[in-house]
């Protein structure tokens, strides 16, 4: 896979995001919190689809092998992997979760990373958002 430039700051990650279909945001299910004040409102991810269909996509994880140079590479570094492998940072979540690790400071991989084969999983998203009603 082509080495790519991971997003240095929150401005091109969101850039870089508009041009994919699949992004953090749609791969949760959103809370409105409102203010009953001003009526001002904010959305918040709150459940990862990806968590809710898990057994679903189990059919499709895989594993990378790591060397001692990728090993330093990805340490600490779930959303540089997900753009390695998928092209954006916004799978970085499932990467924790698919190698039980709850934060970032957890990703600390040894031999291997779990991840969902990059190949197949937009097909899997998209019927994920077909069976929950997801517009992109």
């Amino acid at each position: 896979m082509a080495m790519y430039d991971v997003p240095a700051t929150l401005i091109e990650q969101i850039d870089d995001s508009k041009d994919s279909d699949i992004s953090y945001r749609t791969l949760h299910m959103q809370a409105i919190i409102r203010d009953e004040e001003s009526g001002d409102s904010i959305k918040v991810p709150f459940h990862s689809y990806l968590s809710k269909y898990k057994d679903f996509l189990s059919g499709i994880i895989i594993e990378y092998e790591l060397t001692e140079e990728s090993r330093r590479k990805y340490w600490y570094k779930p959303k540089t992997f997900s753009f390695d492998m998928y092209g954006i940072t916004d799978l970085w979540y499932s990467i924790l979760l698919l190698n039980n690790c709850f934060s970032i400071s957890e990703f600390t991989p040894k031999k291997t990373i779990k991840y969902y084969d990059p190949d197949r999983l937009k097909l899997y998203i998209n019927e994920i958002f077909v069976l929950e009603g997801v517009n992109v």
